[in-house]
C-alpha cells in the first residue's frame, strides 16, 4: 500500500509543533528551578551548573532549527534523526525538571501554613534584587524570548533580554525555597541532564553536533565575559569542572565532552584576572624561578626573546625568555632604599601563572614555567639589568624560533600559500577573542611578538604560531594601573595613536580592547601582502621614522583606501578587506558597533563588542574559502 507523501510531511511538521511544545516546557521548567532563593554559598555552584545544561539545550534547539528561524523546519529532516526518539529524549528532561519541582515545591500561595516572616520576605527581595542578571542572558536566551526582531537596536534587544530574566525573578515570595536537603536531589537532577543533553548531541548528524558545539562554545565565552566578581566566577570554575567529572567521554575528546574543559580553562584563567590585591598568593605559588638554574645561550645575549638552558633535577632543557622591564620606586617615606612595586611583582607572577595554566588552543600563547628577577645577576655580573624574565617551554620539534616580522622582512624567504597566511591570519584573530573573553588586554600585537617555530631543516610552521609579548599586559578594567615602556617609534606605530609615545596613560587614553582590535588588523594587513609595515607604507627613512608617521599610520590607511586596503579585494578577496578595514576603523557603525569612550570592560557594551568582533572577524575569516 502507497503512502500518502502529505501524511508523512504533514507528520513530520506535527512532531516539529510537539518538539518545540515539549522543548519551551522544559526551558520554562529550566528557569523556574534557576529562581531558588537564599541558596547556601556552598551549592551556588549547583545554579551555574543548571544554566550551563539549559544553554546546550537551547543549542540543540537552535541546530534543529526550533528557534532563531524565520520558520521552523521538520525536526527529523533538520537532524537526520528519528524524530519520536529525539522528542522522547527531550520529554524525559522536561519530566525530570517537573518532577524536581513537585517534590520540592513550597509556595507561599500554595503553602499558607508555611508562610515566611516579614524579615525573611525582606530577604527574599534582597537577594532577588542583588542579583547581576545580565549574567542570565546570551545569544541563545535571547534567541529563545525572540528578541531579535527585525529593525530593533542592539541596545534594545540585550536590555529586553535582561528585563525579560528580570521578570522572572521579580517576586521572590512566588519562588521556591531552598532547604538543605535539596543538595542531593538537585546534585542528582544535574547529572540525570548532563546525561539527555549529551544524548541529544550524539543523535544528532555530524553537521548539525558541531553547530550545536559551535553555539555551546560562543555562550561560554558570553557567560565567561559576564561575570565580574571574583566570586562569581570561582563559582563557574568550580561549575565546569564538577560537569567534566560528570562527563562520560574522555575530557581530551573536547567534541564528546561539550567542550567544558575549554569552560574550565576559561574560567580558571578569568579567575586570576582581578586586581593585584585580590590575589591570593597560594595561587601563585612555585613560579618564581632561581636564576642561577637558567643560562642564557652565548649567542642569544641581548636579544628580546633569547634561548636559554634551563637546569632541573640534574637535567637540562632548552627554553625561551620574554623580558619585563621594571622600575624600583619608594613606597614610604620611611623606606631606606627603592623597591619594586609588590603589585607588579604579583600581576608578574599571575602572567607567569596564567600562561602556565591549560588554555584553549585558541589562545597560540607560549607555556610559562616560571619567571625571574635578573637584577640578581647584576650583583655577580655585568649582564643583568631591571627586569623580569618569563620562561616559556619551547615546543617539540624547535630548533629555533623566528618572529613573524624578521620572517616578513626577509626578502629572499618565500611568500607562503594563500591558504596558509589567511590560516595564520584567522589563528591570531581567534586568539585576540578568547583573550578579550577573560578580560586582557594584549596591548602588545605586532609582527614582532608573533613567533614561529623553526625545525632542524630550517622549516617554518605557521600552524604552531604563538602570539608573545605580554610585557605590559593587564587585565581590562579601571581597577588596575596601565604600564607602558620606554617609547619607541618602531613599535608604537602599531598601536592606537592616542597611546603611543608619551602620551597620559589614564582617563580617556588608557588601554582598551578595541586599541588591541586596531593592532590586529595592521597584523592582518602584514599577512596580506606579507610585508612588514613601514614597507607597505613605504617608509624610507625606516627605522628613523618621526612619531608623526607613526601617529599618522591609521589616517595615511584610511584616507587612501582606494589603494592600500583596496588592493586587498584582488589580493586576498571582499571578506578579508572588510576584517581588516573594520579593525583598523575600530569604533562606531562601520566597524563594530562601540564608541571610543564606551566602557568595553563587560555589561551591554563589552557583550556587544565580543559579539561583533567574533562575527564580523573571526567568523568572516573561517569562512574564507579558496
Amino acid at each position: 500500500m502507497a503512502v500518502d507523501p502529505l501524511s508523512i510531511a504533514g507528520a513530520a511538521i506535527g512532531a516539529t509543533g510537539l518538539a518545540f511544545q515539549l522543548f519551551d516546557e522544559a526551558v520554562k521548567a529550566f528557569n523556574f528551578i534557576n529562581a531558588y532563593v537564599d541558596m547556601p554559598e556552598s551549592c551556588e555552584k549547583f545554579r551555574v551548573m543548571l544554566s550551563i545544561e539549559h544553554h546546550k539545550l537551547l543549542a540543540w534547539a537552535k541546530a534543529a532549527g526550533l528557534i532563531e528561524t524565520e520558520k521552523r523546519q521538520k525536526i527529523s529532516v533538520s537532524l537526520g534523526a528519528n524524530p519520536v526518539e529525539l522528542m522522547d529524549v527531550v520529554d524525559r528532561i522536561k519530566i525530570i525538571l517537573n518532577d524536581f519541582i513537585e517534590y520540592n515545591a513550597r509556595y507561599t500561595e500554595l503553602h499558607p501554613e508555611r508562610s515566611t516572616t516579614a524579615q525573611q520576605q525582606e530577604a527574599a527581595r534582597t537577594v532577588a534584587q542583588s542579583r547581576d542578571f545580565a549574567e542570565e542572558v546570551t545569544s541563545l536566551t535571547i534567541s529563545y524570548e525572540k528578541t531579535k526582531e527585525k529593525g530593533r537596536g542592539f541596545h534594545s534587544r540585550w536590555h529586553d533580554g535582561v528585563q525579560a530574566v528580570r521578570n522572572s525573578f521579580k517576586n521572590p515570595l512566588k519562588r521556591v525555597r531552598w532547604v538543605m536537603k535539596d543538595e542531593a536531589e538537585y546534585e542528582g537532577l544535574l547529572k540525570d541532564l548532563n546525561f539527555y543533553t549529551e544524548r541529544l548531541r550524539q543523535m544528532m548528524d555530524d553537521y548539525h553536533s558541531h553547530e550545536m558545539l559551535s553555539s555551546v562554545n560562543k555562550s561560554y565565552l558570553e557567560i565567561v565575559q559576564t561575570r565580574k566578581l571574583t566570586q562569581e566566577v570561582k563559582r563557574l570554575f568550580e561549575a565546569s569542572r564538577v560537569l567534566l567529572d560528570y562527563s562520560s567521554q574522555p575530557s581530551a575528546q573536547s567534541s564528546s565532552g561539550w567542550q567544558q574543559d575549554t569552560l574550565r580553562d576559561l574560567a580558571r584563567l578569568r579567575y586570576l584576572n582581578v586586581p593585584a590585591e585580590e590575589l591570593d598568593t597560594s595561587e601563585l605559588e612555585n613560579m618564581y624561578t632561581d636564576f642561577e638554574r637558567l643560562t642564557i645561550q652565548p649567542y642569544q645575549v641581548g636579544s628580546q626573546k633569547p634561548m636559554a638552558d634551563l637546569t632541573v633535577g640534574g637535567s637540562t632543557k632548552v627554553v625561551w625568555i620574554e623580558w619585563k622591564p621594571y622600575k624600583e620606586e619608594w613606597l614610604s617615606d620611611e623606606d631606606e632604599r627603592m623597591q619594586i612595586h609588590p603589585a607588579t611583582v604579583k600581576r608578574t607572577a599571575a602572567m607567569a601563572k596564567m600562561l602556565g595554566l591549560p588554555k584553549p588552543k585558541q589562545f597560540s600563547t607560549p607555556n610559562c614555567i616560571g619567571f625571574f628577577d635578573d637584577r640578581k645577576r647584576k650583583i655577580s655580573s655585568e649582564n643583568g639589568i631591571d627586569q623580569f624574565g618569563w620562561i616559556f617551554e619551547v615546543p617539540a620539534s624547535t630548533k629555533s624560533l623566528a618572529s613573524l616580522f624578521d620572517i616578513l622582512s626577509d626578502a629572499d624567504r618565500p611568500r607562503p600559500s594563500l591558504n596558509t597566511r589567511i590560516a595564520l591570519a584567522s589563528d591570531l584573530a581567534s586568539s585576540v577573542l578568547y583573550m578579550h573573553a577573560v578580560n586582557w588586554l594584549h596591548k602588545a600585537i605586532r609582527s614582532s611578538n608573533v613567533v614561529i617555530p623553526v625545525d632542524e631543516n630550517g622549516n617554518l610552521d605557521y600552524s604552531r604560531r604563538i602570539l608573545s609579548g605580554f610585557e605590559y599586559s593587564r587585565p581590562d578594567s579601571s581597577d588596575h594601573t596601565t604600564e607602558s615602556g620606554p617609547p619607541s617609534v618602531t613599535t608604537d606605530m602599531y598601536r592606537w595613536p592616542s597611546v603611543q609615545g608619551d602620551h597620559p596613560r589614564d582617563g580617556a587614553n588608557r588601554s582598551r580592547k578595541t586599541y588591541d582590535v586596531y593592532s590586529l588588523g595592521l597584523l592582518l594587513l602584514e599577512i596580506a601582502y606579507w610585508e612588514p609595515l613601514h614597507r607597505i607604507l613605504k617608509m624610507v627613512d625606516y627605522p628613523n621614522i618621526g612619531w608623526d608617521k607613526a601617529e599618522d599610520v591609521r589616517e595615511t590607511l584610511l584616507e587612501t583606501e582606494a589603494s592600500l586596503l583596496a588592493q586587498l579585494k584582488m589580493s586576498v578577496g571582499e571578506k578579508y578587506h572588510g576584517v581588516v578595514k573594520k579593525c583598523i576603523v575600530a569604533h562606531g557603525q562601520d566597524a563594530f558597533g562601540v564608541e571610543e569612550d564606551e566602557d568595553q570592560e563587560g555589561g551591554a557594551i563589552g557583550w556587544k563588542l565580543q559579539e561583533a568582533f567574533m562575527d564580523g572577524v573571526v567568523n568572516e575569516l573561517q569562512a574564507i574559502k579558496l
